[in-house]
């Protein structure tokens, strides 16, 4: 991309190839319904003529299969016409002019820069993120009206008022594009295409009848027609679906050059960076209120909850604030744990952050800019609080199972505390340098590894090639999926790329086993690791004169580790519930009564286990006022669920929200206190320099490479 010009020259290019691709799918599909109609007409006439020449039953019944054949093949063309349209709007709440007269006034001046048209409908929406679209309505095809624009207050909190301006300039330089209309015609042909080759509409190529007469002759012969009609419409798919995503990476492309010319590149740059924190702010939110189907909590506004996490997670990393928001630098450190194989490239319709970011730097990179404004773009609203709780309780409710009222909600100082005891449980020593965020180690024989080598250098424990092996390991997993999928042809794909070396699917099993041998190493090799730190560890608790907890800290966490292959290794709740088929099913009442006199040795050590794991201070903080005291009135209750021919319902369901509970929710969390408990105690063996250096490291400032 040496110039603007060649970016236009490069769209104009992709709209022709995109236009050219509908062009073929339009005419080729007008060809089908001829063909189907000449072929209704055609066999219509062929069969009345058969039976006016040759008078018989068999004639009549030929004639029906003859006819049945063109209206099957026509109704099938036009099966998209009695589907309705599944609706994708979301969230949402519209902006008007008189209530956001700020915003409106920017809009207005970024299309006058642009030269452009204002948005036909402005909306709020939850996201990180902005985009345009026009109604996608079948008669938009034929008239269509002026776009819609999504903002998202996400993306108002994530951003300040210049990478702001960007985002919406990049947005209106999509307004600018005639190709534009291009994406709501592929989105229609999508939608109908989507309805002809789903599995309900598409016979299969084989298709078995037990009725062989001539009627059946027909359907199969009608069916054959329509199977070979789906393959072309498959090819036409393709052909659309790729020559529109090539144009769209370009439209990708233009409009960031629309944007940067006003602009500069950076402040795409700084927003990119950032995007992926937020999201990771905004997941931890949701989590802290998801976390339980008990939490007694329900969010009043999910955006100053946002504020608090990034306050939080800037603070426990020492990020420092550019520009008014978060400064994030990509790093290259760590490996991203994702599958390396490839095959969907073309398919893509946005270009890589790095390609975008390389393509503007390469045509404004040496140019001034005016300098960035810091203010918070979310200021730009006029009363945002009150539509960030609107924006929030409409999110509630699209997420609700069922409507039910609110629960209380905390105010900033209780939910940045809660939050920040939460954060403690989730999140390890900086000492570890990530290596137990993912892994879990698989348990292994401590005396043996009590045994092992000497001489175990601390920093060696928790290097960052030792780190990316489990990362490799993780990543391989994912690519043995994949394989699986594409070996099974659920990916309609002949050649893929792994790594930088080209496969056909043929390739696949063996590819597999390479993989799988490539694991296997990795996970031998960090079990190693596993074992010289625990060997370390227990060295240095002898060394330091502690009481030996380490060895039964690790029997306990291997417990929840151990493969519960046997019934007496699963836990108590599992082993009830897989005896409580019963009570799904019709059975004598003789029989009932038995299977809970049965189950009584196994719900007693259950009421046992509850009760000594309800003294946990820790855990109880965690399972919130509902789940707790669902628990308790279990614990109340007589053990006794069925009485005079009659289950006891409301004991009983408070005896199987015990059960899931444990399994779903307390079982978990123990597992989770118990790792960090044990890794907790790690780092008091661990040398007290390699962990204050540890802490140093991440508490210092990261350099701003603006």
């Amino acid at each position: 991309m040496s110039d603007l010009k060649s970016l236009e020259a490069a769209l104009r290019k992709k709209s022709v190839q995109a236009a050219l691709g509908l062009l073929v799918f339009f005419i080729s599909y007008l060809l089908l319904i001829l063909f189907a109609l000449g072929l209704a007409i055609g066999l219509t006439y062929v069969g009345v003529q058969l039976v006016i020449v040759f008078p018989r039953f068999i004639t009549l019944l030929l004639a029906i299969a003859m006819i049945i054949v063109g209206p099957m093949i026509i109704a099938y063309l036009f099966k998209f016409l009695g589907k309705k349209a599944e609706d994708h709007k979301g969230v949402e709440i519209q902006l008007k002019e008189a209530d956001q007269p700020e915003l409106f006034k920017l809009l207005r001046e970024l299309t006058a820069k642009v030269n452009t048209s204002m948005p036909r409908k402005v909306f709020l929406v939850p996201e990180i993120n902005a985009g345009v679209y026009f109604d996608s309505s079948f008669w938009s095809l034929f008239w269509p009206g002026r776009k819609n624009l999504k903002i998202g207050m996400g993306l108002l909190h994530s951003t300040n008022r210049t990478e702001l301006e960007f985002i919406l300039a990049h947005e209106f330089g999509h307004f600018s594009q005639g190709s534009m209309m291009l994406g709501s015609y592929t989105y229609q042909v999508n939608q109908i295409l989507t309805v002809l080759l789903s599995p309900d509409e598409t016979p299969r190529q084989a298709e078995e009848y037990d009725n062989l007469g001539l009627i059946s002759i027909g359907q199969r012969f009608g069916k054959t027609i329509i199977y070979a009609m789906s393959e072309i419409l498959k090819s036409l798919f393709k052909l659309v679906n790729l020559s529109h995503s090539s144009l769209s990476r370009q439209m990708e492309f233009h409009a960031d050059a629309v944007a940067a010319s006003i602009y500069g590149p950076k402040p795409l740059k700084h927003s990119f960076n950032r995007t992926e924190f937020m999201e990771n702010c905004f997941s931890l939110m949701g989590n802290f209120y998801n976390r339980y189907p008990g939490n007694q909590y329900s969010p009043k506004n999910l955006y100053r909850d946002l504020e608090i996490v990034k306050k939080v997670l800037c603070e426990e990393y020492a990020i420092p604030e550019h520009n008014g928001q978060p400064y994030i630098r990509p790093t290259n450190k760590l490996k991203p744990i994702k599958s390396q194989i490839s095959f969907y490239e073309n398919w893509n319709s946005h270009p890589e952050h790095e390609e975008r970011i390389a393509s503007l730097e390469a045509l404004f990179g040496e140019q001034e800019f005016p300098k960035p404004n810091p203010e918070a773009a979310f200021k730009i609203l006029l009363n945002p609080t009150k539509l960030e709780e609107e924006l929030s309780l409409e999110i509630l409710k699209a997420d609700a199972e069922e409507q039910s009222p609110l629960k209380d909600s905390l105010d900033a100082d209780e939910f940045e505390k809660a939050f920040r005891e939460l954060w403690k449980q989730q999140v390890y020593h900086p000492v570890y340098n990530h290596y137990y965020d993912q892994w879990n180690p698989e348990p292994f024989d401590l005396d043996q590894a009590a045994k092992t080598e000497n001489n175990i250098e601390a920093e060696s424990l928790f290097q960052i090639e030792i780190v990316n092996s489990i990362h490799d390991c993780f990543s391989i997993s994912e690519d043995l999926n994949l394989l699986a999928h594409i070996s099974a042809k659920n990916i309609d794909v002949k050649r893929f790329r792994y790594k930088d070396r080209q496969y056909k699917r043929l390739e696949c099993g063996k590819l597999s086993m390479e993989l799988r041998k490539e694991q296997e190493d990795l996970v031998k090799k960090i079990s190693e690791n596993d074992q010289r730190i625990y060997h370390y560890c227990l060295a240095r608790e002898k060394q330091l004169n502690k009481e030996p907890r380490l060895q039964g800290m690790y029997e306990n966490w291997f417990k929840f580790l151990k493969p519960q292959e046997q019934e007496q290794d699963q836990p108590l709740a599992a082993r009830i519930m897989a005896k409580m088929d019963f009570i799904e099913q019709v059975t004598p009442y003789d029989t009932i009564e038995k299977n809970f006199e049965n189950l009584l040795p196994l719900e007693h050590l259950f009421r046992q286990e509850l009760s000594e794991q309800l003294e946990n201070e820790r855990l109880c903080q965690t399972l919130g006022t509902e789940v707790l005291d669902s628990l308790k009135a279990y614990l109340a209750a007589s053990p006794k669920y069925f009485k005079k021919e009659k289950y006891l319902d409301e004991k009983l369901q408070l005896f199987i929200k015990a059960l899931q509970y444990s399994l779903h929710i307390i079982w978990p969390e123990l597992f989770q206190n118990r790792k960090i408990e044990l890794l907790e105690y790690q780092v008091s063996l661990l040398p007290q320099e390699i962990c204050e250096a540890a802490l140093k490291k991440q508490k210092e400032a990261i350099p701003i490479e603006d």
